[in-house]
Parts: structure tokens; sequence; C-alpha cells
């Protein structure tokens, strides 16, 4: 099966929809852009914490992660946990800043 068939398998498994209706507004996505920018200037660490959060769970749920590519859970199974676990630790990371002053640690 070629990528371009396999990309459109995983697109219907996870319920994206075509692109081609692009005059439909994607506020989510703004939102998202947006949060990032703010999340950015105000140099909010927690914040990134949600948003992993936010790209792991419907991961999980689909058995489909994304990092550079996408990545079947029961085609690769080390590497799909690998990545989910990396999320969630890097989430739980982000969460910490909350309660950690990584700057004043005295290094």
């Amino acid at each position: 099966m070629s990528n371009s068939k396999n990309l459109k398998n995983i697109n219907k498994r996870v319920g994206n929809k075509s692109t081609s209706n692009n005059s439909k507004i994607q506020w989510r996505v703004w939102i998202g852009i947006l949060s990032v920018i703010v999340m950015s200037i105000m140099n909010w660490q927690w914040t990134w914490g949600i948003l992993f959060l936010i790209w792991i769970i419907p991961d999980i749920i689909s058995r489909v992660t994304y990092f550079m590519e996408p990545v079947k859970r029961d085609e690769s199974p080390f590497l799909y946990w690998t990545i989910v676990v990396t999320w969630i630790a890097l989430s739980l990371f982000s969460f910490s800043s909350l309660f950690i002053d990584y700057n004043n640690l005295g290094y």
C-alpha cells in the first residue's frame, strides 16, 4: 500500500475530515496557535504540559501517534509507547515548573 493510501486510512481511522472544505474556520487550531504564542511570550512552562496531554489522549484512543510520521501501536508497539511515555514525561516535567524554579537551583 502506498504512503498516501496509508495516510488516508489513518486519517479515516482517527476521524480527520477531508481538507476539501477549506471555507470552514478551524477555531481550535487558531486558539492553539495563539495559546502557543502567549505561552512563549509569558514563559509559562506549565502550559506545555496541558498541550502535551491534549496531544497524547487522542493518540492513545486512536492507537496512532505522530512524530515526524504516523506510528501505529499495532505495527510498532515499542516506538509507539516510547513516544507516548515521552510526551507524558514532558507533560509532568512542564507541570513541575509550577513548584520548582529550575532557573535558580544553584548549578
